[in-house]
């Protein structure tokens, strides 16, 4: 009888003794460049340790929109965005944590 008490309170001390999970940021990316975004990769701030971002498809350029989930990054992050065309635009030192969007500026005339 007391079995079930005894396995119930061991489980619950587990779970919460558990690491818990780093923390998920969603940022919506707006592109108001011409050129199609094609990849974006992230970065915690002052490191290179990119990773690419999953994308659906390419992010419209014009004002098309996407959604990408950031974990484990903590709050200052680097976002390098590469277009259609090769061209690269790098975001320093953004903070996910205080805004939700980053708005992707047009590329400078080649």
């Amino acid at each position: 009888m007391y079995l079930p008490r005894t396995l119930l309170a061991a489980s619950l001390l587990c779970i919460a003794a558990s690491a818990p999970a780093a923390p998920l940021h969603y940022l919506t990316l707006i592109n108001r460049a011409h050129a199609p975004a094609t990849s974006v990769e992230v970065a915690a701030s002052e490191t290179d340790a990119f990773h690419a971002l999953a994308l659906a498809g390419p992010i419209a350029g014009g004002g098309g929109q996407a959604t990408v989930a950031l974990r484990g990054t903590g709050c200052r992050v680097n976002l390098r965005i590469t277009f259609k065309d090769g061209r690269r635009i790098l975001y320093s030192n953004t903070d996910v944590c205080r805004g939700d969007r980053l708005l992707i500026s047009a590329l400078p005339a080649r």
